[in-house]
């Protein structure tokens, strides 16, 4: 039996309200951003746009398997981030937060041991290595320019801190300005961040974007890697077992304004 919209939907919103511990009615939840990305499914449902509707969905329930994933692992870690969202007020702090979820769910997905933290955001348990998390929007939201110049910006913005070191990957969120502008080549996209490698002291960059994969019928995310020549061999060794390197083409895509 095919389970129906609505199910799915109400599925989704209760195990993440459960999980979050957010209040039963939506116009109690203070964090904006969260609030628009539990409504914004059956929004699109009612205005009768179906194919949003249904990529939103799927946007919603890989929220829901991230966060099932990180209870499985540590509660702990789980409830930090519903502490932290919950004393978000705006969009791109909790998009910033969400991104965070996909990547340490991601680690507990591949059996990685670490330590969330504040500078870097995560820390691998075995060699020392760990991960800084950003990400590039747009406020303008002009979709003819070329907005490829953010990555070297955020990897710049980065490079201060103490932590821009040879065993540390730079984890950049670019959903956003791939959506505005999906034009945008791989190209463009690795020379950007070369371009940003180059004396900024990290070992690596990860670039990711969210994309709804139609011939596959869900919401995925997939990135792109670009390792520094001073990056260290045992940030190598870990990157090439959890986000090895390789192309995969998704065809027909569809980017979201928001992961």
């Amino acid at each position: 039996m095919t389970i129906s919209f609505l199910e799915r939907f109400g599925r989704a919103t209760l195990e993440i309200s459960r999980m979050l511990s957010l209040p039963f009615e939506m116009s109690r939840i203070r964090n904006l951003g969260l609030r628009s990305y539990l409504c914004s499914p059956l929004e699109s449902k009612n205005s009768g746009d179906n194919r949003s509707a249904v990529i939103l969905l799927l946007r919603l329930e890989m929220f829901a398997k991230n966060l099932k994933e990180i209870e499985s692992k540590d509660k702990k870690l789980l409830r930090d981030f519903s502490i932290s969202i919950s004393r978000q007020g705006d969009h791109s702090s909790f998009f910033g937060t969400r991104f965070e979820i996909n990547i340490a769910a991601s680690l507990v997905r591949k059996n990685i041991d670490f330590r969330k933290s504040e500078s870097p955001d995560f820390r691998l348990c075995e060699a020392g290595c760990a991960i800084e998390c950003t990400s590039v929007r747009s406020v303008s939201g002009n979709r003819n320019k070329n907005y490829d110049y953010k990555i070297s910006s955020a990897i710049n913005k980065k490079s201060s801190q103490k932590y821009a070191k040879k065993k540390t990957v730079l984890a950049i969120d670019r959903t956003n300005t791939l959506f505005l502008n999906p034009n945008q080549t791989i190209a463009g996209a690795r020379s950007a961040m070369q371009a940003g490698l180059s004396g900024s002291g990290f070992g690596a960059i990860l670039i990711f974007n969210y994309v709804y994969n139609p011939r596959c019928e869900r919401f995925e995310s997939n990135y792109l890697r670009e390792d520094g020549e001073s990056c260290d061999k045992e940030l190598i060794a870990r990157l090439d077992s959890s986000f090895p390197k390789g192309l995969r083409r998704v065809e027909d895509y569809v980017v979201p304004n928001e992961g």
